[in-house]
């Protein structure tokens, strides 16, 4: 995706000093535009988006990731498979297997209860 440089450079001037992005001065709250921007660095091509996207993928390691899912708010009951699924392809496509592993999983966890919950609907109606 192309990123012209002024963007990009109100991106970098965006990012908090903890490795975040967001308004609001609790870090949980600002989990899901840190992914956002993480994804936006990561799809640019343009040079001096390393070391920011760095802090961004060590913070969402640290906080993103909770019991194996990608949470919005950063605690159990807010963790969501399109943000957990984000978070797994942001740190695989920077090489960092072992922190997308949890959640490759948590993916693959829920996709089966998902579909027993699924199918125990369906033979509950049938009945």
């Amino acid at each position: 995706t192309p990123c012209g440089p002024a963007s990009l450079e109100q991106l970098l001037t965006a990012q908090r000093p903890d490795g975040t992005w967001g308004r609001s001065d609790v870090l949980a709250a600002r989990i899901v535009p840190t992914i956002f921007a993480a994804r936006s660095l990561q799809e640019s091509a343009a040079p001096g988006r390393g070391p920011a996207l760095e802090r961004a993928l060590d913070v969402l390691a640290d906080e993103a990731v909770v019991e194996g899912g990608g949470p919005i708010r950063g605690t159990r009951d807010s963790v969501l498979s399109c943000y957990t699924g984000m978070l797994a392809l942001l740190f695989l496509r920077e090489g960092r297997g072992r922190q997308a592993t949890p959640l490759i999983e948590w993916i693959l966890r829920c996709e089966i209860i998902t579909r027993r919950v699924e199918a125990l609907g369906l033979l509950l109606s049938s009945t």
